[in-house]
């Protein structure tokens, strides 16, 4: 536990920031290869487990892609979906399946070398079919962005 958190304050921070678009992006450099983030991202159980495994993820197998049913607890509800998670050619993209309490859900994982490293860039559009103004979904989104890439990027650096 202790080097988890030793590994989360030396851990690049990540920037995260709501567009004009409303769409929340954000984006993380670590040392880690292209080949180990990839394959940290293409695994939503995994994902789930390194953002704390505060929700319950189960993927299963669908032709090139994964599909990740997932029930994710929040403060306002607890939010069921499923999406289909394909590789792109430099990440994945998620888009919703069974809407489950979403209206919409779609996010892209960009992953690219640079000279400082290996650049983590996601960007993430949803709208729960939950009875709250966008703006605090968006707010809360950026939170939850921001968390979910501290979490990938110090998990990448103790591998």
């Amino acid at each position: 536990m202790l080097f988890l958190l030793l590994n989360l304050a030396w851990a690049a921070e990540p920037t995260v920031e709501i567009g004009e678009d409303g769409l929340v992006r954000g984006q993380v450099v670590v040392s880690a290869s292209t080949e180990a983030v990839l394959a940290l991202l293409g695994d939503p159980e995994r994902i789930n487990a390194v953002n704390g495994g505060q929700g319950k993820v189960t993927a299963k197998p669908d032709g090139d892609c994964i599909r990740s049913e997932e029930v994710h607890p929040h403060p306002i509800a607890t939010v069921a979906y499923t999406v289909r998670i394909c590789p792109t050619k430099d990440g994945f993209s998620e888009t919703l399946v069974e809407p489950g309490d979403m209206k919409r859900y779609v996010s892209q994982w960009h992953v690219t070398t640079t000279p400082a490293g290996t650049k983590i860039a996601y960007e993430l559009d949803i709208q729960p079919d939950i009875p709250v103004p966008a703006w605090i979904v968006r707010k809360s989104t950026k939170r939850s962005v921001q968390h979910l890439l501290t979490r990938i990027a110090a998990h990448l650096e103790q591998e």
